[in-house]
């Protein structure tokens, strides 16, 4: 099964060269400035179920009924 969707990347920009990234997560009045310095770029992707090929994968997979049991 497929699916297109699109995913938000961190644009690449001098001034994250220059600064830091921020982000504020709290209210703040509006008249203090922008809460966030992030740019992002949306870029269309098709994403591939790879559960029925899980056998050419590197790793064995663990089933969820056969994981060791915490003691």
């Amino acid at each position: 099964m497929q699916v297109h969707t699109d995913i938000f990347y961190l644009e690449r920009k001098e001034i994250y060269e220059e600064g830091e990234l921020y982000m504020l997560t709290f209210d703040v009045p509006q008249d203090v400035g922008k809460t966030t310095n992030h740019k992002y770029e949306q870029v269309k992707v098709k994403v591939t179920d790879a559960r029925p090929n899980i056998d050419h994968f590197s790793k064995p997979s663990v089933v969820p009924s056969e994981q060791p049991k915490p003691r």
